[in-house]
């Protein structure tokens, strides 16, 4: 954790970073989103809000990201809150998934319970005919 704290703390951030127990290897995540990640992590926060870190990302560095999330969670006890319109991505990382539609909250749970929600189905995938 020292290292990338004092990494950020200087502006600089190479291939590698440790975070406490965890070396992270950045291969093909953008870096300046490590970069990101490695500024708010050096206020040792309890709580990381992400909104749509995956924008604009190929499914490889998506599956990536996923990974280097799963394991600051893990490994630095965080929750973390995602804004995320990849479902994948979404189903794969989270443990509680709370599902929007205009602005109202239509579904919250599991994410296998929520993902066959007659209203998110309705609302993300259409009606049925």
């Amino acid at each position: 954790m020292r290292a990338a704290i004092g990494q950020a703390e200087q502006g600089v951030v190479g291939d590698q970073h440790g975070v406490g127990d965890v070396e992270i290897a950045v291969r093909v995540v953008d870096q300046r989103l490590i970069d990101e990640l490695a500024r708010a992590l050096f206020q040792r926060p309890r709580l990381l809000m992400l909104d749509e870190p995956a924008s604009g990302l190929a499914r490889g560095e998506m599956e990536e990201l996923a990974d280097l999330i799963r394991s600051l969670r893990d490994e630095l006890d965080l929750t973390v809150l995602l804004v995320e319109h990849n479902m994948g991505m979404v189903m794969g990382l989270c443990e509680q998934v709370a599902v929007l539609d205009l602005g109202r909250k239509i579904a919250d749970g599991p994410p296998a319970e929520v993902q066959e929600h007659s209203a998110v189905v309705e609302a993300y995938l259409g009606a049925p005919a």
